[in-house]
């Protein structure tokens, strides 16, 4: 009944206060869950209408005939979990948070799984909920027509708020790590763990925080880059956060151990965000001019008067899932790159593995671009055509170029200096790896 009572509570604080304008926790609850970019609203219907039945029919679907249960326990008194946003990463998030904490981590549950059983007291519980909050979330779906979807897949998000809340209580977890913090409804739920006395850590990527971060609520977030804190100034007046902690980028670890001195191979690389591949899932993500940028960045490399013969390109994981869609991928890029040869570095690894065969990579903005830099490697950012401008007054800004004269000139420089003259050059120096001793302090590297 508790969980259900806050639920309640929450949503209808958080709608007055949107309404109103009154800045609060909830508030930037409603804040985030109207907003109309999602990944889990990729590939929909163009029915809105038809979207709507389906998140209620799939949420209603989650807690009463589940498929399967997807979690992890073990008896610890170390009472910490991670909550994850996809079974295929459990090991690489698990290990991060592992390294990172340096504490034994057993207790895992899953965003879009059942991670337990529900009891019938709590299946009742969710239906008295949903019959309280449905019928405001019909006319908020009639109202708001620009934010249909965003709306409609909260019906999903209760039964997964219901699942999140009875795996804490069971397990008798104090803290845990939201992977895929990123989502419309994470603040929700972390208000929610954060009344129901868990503490709720966010889990961030390397890419700008304004982009998903803007509104948030959590009792601690990890800032893994260094322009993270930066940010911080920019949005805090938005945020009700009660700590952060600087922690390297993503499987960092790896990363370091790839650091190699072999000489380059290729004077410039492309790294990939794929766009042309996101459209087809109607990713809105890429209205904002990530697709047009990355043609640009095509385009200049094209008819740039330098010997960059081949240019390496470092493949999008969405490009390159099947033979099919790298024969795609050859196509797509011998349409832009018609002055130029081109290859792909080994489509069937990890790309950061062969970040060293490279000497300076370009791209839109990226996690990649970002694990570049902390392995010590020249990397430029090029948002030509985005609308927002990220990396406004950050010292990453420094290697962003908004137009295409200052990129030409920016490869034109950065291919004559080395990768140390690169980063004292543009003042990077605490985005490279040697600013992360503490961490590495277990791990060999070439040098």
């Amino acid at each position: 009944m508790k969980t259900a009572f806050t639920i309640i509570q929450i949503f209808y604080k958080g709608l007055i206060h949107y309404i109103f304008n009154k800045r609060s926790p909830e508030y930037n609850v409603l804040f985030n869950l109207f907003r109309v970019h999602s990944f889990r609203l990729s590939g929909l219907s163009s029915s809105t209408l038809r979207n709507f039945a389906y998140f209620f029919k799939e949420g209603v679907k989650q807690i009463f005939f589940p498929e399967k249960v997807v979690s992890l326990t073990d008896n610890n008194s170390n009472k910490i979990a991670i909550l994850h946003d996809s079974v295929s990463l459990f090991g690489i998030n698990k290990k991060y948070i592992e390294d990172i904490t340096r504490n034994r981590i057993t207790y895992h549950f899953y965003k879009s799984y059942p991670s337990v059983k529900l009891s019938w007291h709590e299946k009742f519980w969710y239906l008295i909920t949903l019959c309280l909050i449905v019928p405001t979330i019909a006319v908020l779906w009639i109202i708001l027509q620009k934010k249909r979807n965003a709306i409609s897949l909260i019906l999903l998000n209760m039964s997964e708020w219901f699942y999140g809340v009875s795996f804490l209580r069971k397990y008798g977890i104090n803290k845990f790590f939201y992977f895929g913090s990123f989502e419309n409804d994470a603040v929700f739920f972390s208000l929610l763990s954060k009344k129901l006395g868990v503490k709720c850590v966010f889990v961030t990527s390397q890419n700008p925080l304004s982009a998903f971060y803007s509104h948030i609520v959590a009792d601690e977030i990890f800032f893994s880059a260094p322009y993270h804190e930066e940010e911080f100034h920019q949005l805090k007046s938005n945020w009700y956060v009660d700590s952060f902690c600087h922690v390297p980028p993503f499987e960092f670890k790896e990363l370091y151990s790839e650091v190699k001195p072999d000489p380059p191979r290729y004077k410039v690389g492309f790294l990939s965000g794929g766009s042309y591949r996101r459209l087809d899932w109607k990713d809105r993500y890429f209205d904002d001019g990530f697709y047009e940028s990355e043609l640009e960045i095509l385009r200049i490399l094209n008819e740039i008067s330098l010997d960059i013969n081949p240019i390496a390109i470092f493949l999008h994981p969405c490009e390159k899932e099947n033979e099919e869609l790298l024969e795609r991928a050859k196509k797509f890029y011998t349409q832009q790159l018609t002055n130029k040869k081109f290859v792909f570095i080994n489509p069937h690894t990890r790309s950061f593995k062969h970040f060293y065969e490279v000497d300076l990579c370009i791209t839109v903005y990226s996690s990649s671009a970002q694990e570049r830099l902390f392995m010590g490697y020249k990397t430029l950012f090029a948002p030509l055509q985005v609308k927002t401008r990220y990396y406004k007054g950050l010292s990453l800004e420094s290697v962003v170029c908004y137009s295409e004269a200052e990129l030409t000139d920016k490869i034109k420089t950065s291919l004559q200096i080395s990768n140390n003259d690169f980063f004292r050059y543009y003042g990077l120096e605490k985005y490279h790896f040697n600013n992360y001793n503490k961490y590495l302090s277990e791990v060999s590297v070439w040098n």
